[in-house]
């Protein structure tokens, strides 16, 4: 996002003809905690994870990087194939928010029911919905108390 953000203001100041960025990317974690696949896992589930991975994949859905690690016990293909699906869907949910903060023209993935956008007085809120209510004290100390709200 910091990326795109500076490019676009390079090329606004006239300092670059073009983005140098080709394509839009994101990264989720995903992993196995009893025998189930979650998305975005959080400190609680990671530390409990038999198997966790980072992906990382275009906003299309292309996969540029994948790292996992069996902490306990190997995983099968057919668990790697269900953590790779379920962020899949967690990179089109992040990249859908990152396309409303750059802009429509650059809107690749639609929202999802996990984001929603709203236009509230002429300036664009975005909703992000996440299973994992621990999250929500780091987001709160990364944006502020006025960040927003916590509906449950």
């Amino acid at each position: 996002m910091a990326l795109a953000l500076a490019c676009r203001q390079l090329q606004e100041a006239g300092m670059v003809s073009a983005s140098p960025i080709a394509r839009a990317v994101a990264a989720v974690s995903v992993g196995l905690v009893d025998e189930t696949p979650l998305l975005d896992l959080d400190y609680r589930e990671d530390s409990m994870a038999a198997t966790d991975m980072n992906v990382v994949m275009s906003a299309d859905g292309q996969i540029i990087e994948i790292q996992g690690t069996a902490e306990r016990e190997p995983f099968s293909e057919v668990e790697l194939a269900a953590l790779i699906s379920l962020a899949r869907v967690g990179v089109a949910e992040v990249a859908a928010a990152q396309a409303l903060v750059l802009g429509p023209a650059k809107l690749i993935v639609p929202p999802s029911d996990s984001v929603r956008l709203r236009v509230v007085d002429q300036s664009l809120e975005v909703v992000v919905a996440s299973r994992n209510r621990s999250k929500w004290p780091s987001f709160v100390g990364c944006f502020g108390p006025s960040a927003g709200n916590l509906l449950t």
